[in-house]
């Protein structure tokens, strides 16, 4: 299952982006939610990601790279049967 870690999606479109996108493929993932630029953000941002930036993308514990949104319809979609 994927894991999603993000800030406030209403104040971030950074965090927003990559959980429209697998809402809209109906693939199921975890969200993690982070109050951003609270020292609770930092003490568990580092758990997640050396570069301490939402949003971060783990499949089984391993960074996926979130940049990459247009890839998850390719690499996920089939699994849902959704590729063209």
């Amino acid at each position: 299952m994927l894991t999603l870690i993000i800030g406030n999606k209403e104040l971030s479109s950074w965090s927003l982006r990559p959980w429209l996108v697998l809402r809209h493929y109906g693939l199921e993932f975890r969200e993690v939610r982070l109050p951003l630029d609270t020292p609770e953000f930092f003490a568990q941002i580092v758990r997640y990601s050396g570069a301490m930036r939402v949003p971060v993308l783990l499949e089984r514990g391993t960074h996926l790279g979130l940049a990459r949104d247009r890839r998850i319809p390719e690499r996920e979609g089939r699994r849902a049967g959704l590729a063209r």
